[in-house]
């Protein structure tokens, strides 16, 4: 995809954007955040979320104290995600990171979700899967 090439998914994902927390609410009940939440307090590092839409995973990381940085191609979900964050918490805002782009093309270097104590390491959370990183 060329760069500032729009998905052929954004048109679902206007429509999507709105119900997509609900919609997988009831597919996972939560499990997977569980599951992503214990991985990133294991690993101490802040986290990088490829494909963050609308921060179901992301916001509640963030609460529980994990500083992550949210990548997504779809303009109309982070922009329901920064909604959201905006009426969080100071110290839960002060956490999240959220760019717009591409998980295929963006440098993920440049991305580094970083603690305040300056750490470099992210953990990619894709899947079920979680793969450490430094740069």
């Amino acid at each position: 995809m060329q760069p500032g090439a729009r998905s052929s998914l954004e048109p679902f994902y206007r429509v999507a954007a709105r119900y997509y927390d609900e919609d997988y609410a009831d597919v996972w009940h939560g499990e997977d955040i569980d599951l992503y939440g214990a991985l990133a307090k294991d690993c101490h590092a802040p986290v990088l979320e490829m494909g963050c839409g609308t921060g179901r995973v992301l916001l509640p990381l963030a609460r529980a104290g994990i500083t992550i940085h949210g990548l997504d191609e779809s303009p109309r979900m982070l922009d329901q995600l920064r909604a959201t964050v905006s009426r969080e918490p100071d110290e839960v805002r002060q956490r999240v990171q959220v760019t717009e782009g591409d998980i295929r093309t963006t440098d993920l270097g440049s991305l580094r979700a970083r603690d305040r104590a300056g750490a470099r390491d992210s953990i990619l959370l894709r899947a079920r899967r979680s793969t450490r990183v430094s740069a």
